[in-house]
């Protein structure tokens, strides 16, 4: 016959929802190419159901999918075995030519009545066009009825119909037919005491009957061809010996089987999916000793309509802590938008990815013009939130309320007014000092950070014995102003050593700050420059040379000897200064590093007064190493291979961003796009850097290459390393100054 072109063995389901939530779209009209049947529409489907005989005409060509299910036979009576579900045959993607086609439904079989083995099987259901073989779906087999008295055989029964059946189920289809169903069960035992089998259903077999109850119907097969999922063709359950015992039919359509007496009776199989009646009981009233009869059977067939529209699915889905409106599967027609609304539960942020991109926290998503399928995707993260405040003359940035993600890093800027200097920065009310940025690393919870900024910095000089440092004590600096000391040793001793900031500058006469922004020390010791002393002076031993002049000062308890040496006309200078031995440790902190400075640590052992070289410099996403500096985030003094170590000291690793808008630092170009408004100006720093660059979002922005340190000026160009993806709808860019490589 003309219906099938391409017949498959198998039913691919096909489900499509349509939601018109939040966004309403037209449906273009079109010409339906059939009639007949009750019809009805799945998306861009037309859907035909036929539960009664009828005509189908179709005066085109279309393409499409159908099912098609036999009548269920009879449940057997008197303990009588459950009726075979209706045959059920399914193919997709088949051309359903232009003709007229007959359809007859098959009715379902009757029921056995009291004591009588006379069920009867259900009739075929067949669809016929005007030349070559129909379409069958065959009838279900009938269920076998009980022998009065409890003469009961555990025979094979064929199709449930013969004279030797025993008590068995009917098969479900015919076994004449390819499309069959699978058999009944039976009586797992001959004896009165047993219940019957099942029969069988378009999926499985049914059941046997055992002492504890009738045979349950075999499950039928699922099909969604009409828009929702549903089962077609299950066996009937088989009768049962008492009201205690379990025999329910199987899904798709079959009826239970009856219990004893009192139990309720056999049911019938459902019309239209082609289900087996159920098995009756045994004893008791006439009632509950019939079978039931079997459900009728069914077709449907559906089409894509030639004119209609297409469509497209887009699968929405969100985890725990939030929603997602609308959800599920939403089908979209070609061409149109779908906008989805994000809600998080109160602490929590979404991440939200399209396609398995993320593109960050965002309220809300907007498909324009879609013309494939897609998925959209949320996450919900817990959040914290760090209260971030500053006092006048100074801010802190960010500021307020920041909310960040559990187990993210957030960073903060100190920055004091034109004149002014930070005087302390708190983090949970306590000190970490007069730092210009700190930054919170895997955030686990709330917290707190303040800044308060003064007007003056102060230059504490202090002086050892035997000699003095002008201006000495807390000296006020103006922030921006240089300031000069001068180191005076006392009479017969001279300037021994002078540390600022813990670090020593030599033996100096005097030292200058220059443009003073932060707090520093400065302190000077002296030492014995000679002449003739008393050699029984304190733990300090002279050695004269032979015209009674000074030579040699030992410090014994500290270890120092001081040399000296004359010229011709007697002039002394200094020869040699022999320090003590020590070993002073140097301990380098990465800050945070992914990959942490190599060594850690170095050891300066007289008579070294240097570390020699510094360790390999340590690295960490979205920064460049800014150097050593001798208090945290750059401050204090600079630390270099250099530097004289004169006690055990940590320095610390200074980091900057490559990546600022308006001030803000972003650890990588990806962060600082998810958080730039529409109009923002992204600036980078001259450098090389390996990074993946999503525009997906609907705004446009520049970007900005070539920056020196400060994001002031365009000093050359950065050179991108990654790949900069674009989607439709997500916006522009603007990019200056870059070299980008794959």
């Amino acid at each position: 016959m003309k219906i099938i072109k391409g017949l498959r063995n198998s039913l691919i389901l096909f489900l499509i929802i349509i939601s018109a939530l939040l966004f309403i779209n037209v449906i273009p009209s079109f010409a339906d190419p059939c009639t007949g049947g009750t019809a009805t529409t799945d998306g861009n489907y037309t859907v035909r159901t036929f539960t009664s005989n009828g005509t189908a005409v179709c005066t085109s060509d279309v393409s499409g999918d159908i099912i098609m299910v036999g009548g269920g036979g009879g449940g057997g009576s008197n303990r009588g075995s459950g009726g075979g579900a209706g045959g059920f045959i399914g193919a997709t993607g088949i051309t359903i030519t232009a003709d007229t086609y007959t359809v007859v439904i098959g009715a379902g079989g009757y029921g056995g009545t009291n004591q009588n083995d006379n069920a009867t099987a259900g009739a075929n259901t067949t669809v016929a066009g005007s030349g070559g073989a129909p379409l069958v779906a065959y009838g279900g087999g009938r269920g076998r009825g009980g022998t009065a008295g409890g003469a009961y055989s555990a025979l094979t029964g064929g199709d449930g119909a013969s004279a030797a059946g025993g008590c068995y189920g009917g098969p479900s289809g015919s076994t004449t037919s390819s499309n069959l169903g699978h058999a009944g069960g039976g009586s797992s035992n001959s004896s009165p005491g047993y219940g019957a089998g099942g029969g069988g259903g378009a999926g499985t077999a049914g059941s046997n009957g055992t002492s504890v109850g009738g045979g349950k119907g075999g499950d039928g097969t699922s099909s969604s061809i009409s828009g929702t999922a549903k089962y077609y063709g299950g066996g009937g359950g088989g009768g049962q010996l008492s009201t205690s015992q379990s025999n329910s039919g199987g899904q798709g359509g079959g009826g239970n089987g009856a219990g004893y007496n009192s139990a309720v009776p056999a049911t019938a199989g459902v019309n239209g999916t082609g289900g087996g009646g159920g098995g009756g009981g045994d004893g008791g009233t006439a009632a509950y000793n019939a079978g039931a009869a079997g459900g009728s059977g069914i077709a449907i067939f559906r089409y894509l309509n030639p004119d209609g529209p297409t469509t497209h699915k887009i699968i929405a889905s969100a985890g725990s802590n939030g929603s997602i409106s609308p959800s599920g599967e939403v089908t979209v027609f070609a061409g149109n938008s779908q906008e989805f609304i994000i809600t998080p539960n109160p602490g929590y942020v979404s991440n939200v990815f399209i396609d398995d991109l993320s593109i960050g926290a965002v309220s809300g998503y907007k498909f324009h013009n879609v013309t494939s399928n897609h998925t959209i995707r949320v996450t919900f993260i817990a959040t914290h939130t760090i209260a971030a405040s500053a006092g006048s003359n100074g801010s802190i940035s960010p500021s307020g309320g920041v909310i960040v993600n559990s187990g993210a890093n957030q960073a903060f800027t100190i920055t004091p007014n034109n004149g002014y200097v930070i005087y302390d920065v708190l983090v949970d009310s306590s000190s970490v000092g007069k730092v210009s940025s700190h930054t919170f690393y895997n955030v686990t919870g709330n917290h707190t950070i303040s800044a308060s900024f003064v007007d003056t910095c102060t230059i504490t000089a202090s002086a050892g014995s035997n000699g003095s440092i002008s201006p000495p004590g807390a000296v006020p600096v103006t922030p921006g102003a240089n300031r000069i000391f001068n180191i005076s040793p006392a009479s017969g001793y001279m300037v021994s050593n002078v540390l600022v900031d813990g670090i020593s500058v030599g033996a100096v006469t005097s030292h200058k700050f220059t443009n003073v922004i932060a707090d520093h020390t400065i302190s000077a010791s002296f030492i014995l420059a000679g002449g003739n002393y008393n050699p029984a002076s304190g733990n300090l031993k002279y050695t004269y040379d032979d015209l009674n002049r000074l030579k040699i000062i030992d410090d014994i308890t500290a270890g120092n000897k001081v040399e000296y040496q004359y010229d011709e006309v007697g002039n002394r200078t200094l020869k040699t200064i022999t320090l003590p031995s020590y070993n002073y440790t140097v301990t380098f902190d990465s800050q945070g590093a992914d990959v942490a400075a190599n060594p850690t640590s170095k050891t300066v052992t007289s008579p070294a007064t240097t570390v020699g070289t510094l360790p390999t410099s340590p690295s960490k996403a979205g920064y460049s190493f800014g150097g050593w500096y001798t208090a945290i985030n750059g401050g204090g003094t600079q630390f270099t291979v250099s530097t004289t170590v004169a006690a055990n000291i940590t320095v610390y690793a200074k980091w900057d961003s490559h990546v600022s808008i308006g001030g803000t630092y972003y650890a990588s170009l990806q962060s600082a796009y998810n958080a730039a408004s529409t109009g923002a100006t992204i600036k980078v720093k001259a450098i090389n850097f390996t990074e993946n660059l999503n525009v997906n979002r609907d705004i446009s922005v520049n970007i900005e290459g070539g920056y020196d340190d400060n994001y002031s000026t365009v000093t050359g160009n950065t050179t991108l390393k990654g790949v900069v993806q674009t989607y439709a709808g997500g916006g522009t860019i603007t990019i200056k100054n870059f070299i980008l490589q794959n």
